[in-house]
């Protein structure tokens, strides 16, 4: 089943990946935009452009009832960095990689 999210949902998501994954001393927040373009839509990769540069992966996936309301759950990974410098490059202190609940 393909499923086409909202890239609204998708980037906030990443969002609070990064927050996760970053250190408590370090820790900030960040507006992201962007694309999340599929490289393997059926095996759940993708590619991101924008504020945030690398691969995105969704690993697990389970629709769950929720009556008038689309759920879900599952975990996503996030290889990359975030373009703070918005050269469309990112840079070794920029690389982030988190795992998503």
């Amino acid at each position: 089943m393909r499923l086409h999210w909202p890239s609204r949902v998708v980037l906030s998501t990443i969002a609070a990946a990064l927050l996760i994954a970053a250190p408590a001393a370090v820790a900030k927040t960040y507006q992201v935009s962007g694309k999340q373009i599929a490289v393997d839509e059926e095996n759940g990769i993708y590619k991101m452009r924008g504020s945030l540069i690398g691969r995105w992966t969704i690993d697990t996936f389970q629709e769950a009832p929720a009556g008038d309301y689309f759920h879900a759950t599952g975990t996503e990974t996030f290889n990359g960095c975030l373009d703070r410098r918005r050269d469309h490059r990112g840079s070794r202190s920029q690389r982030a990689r988190g795992r998503r609940r």
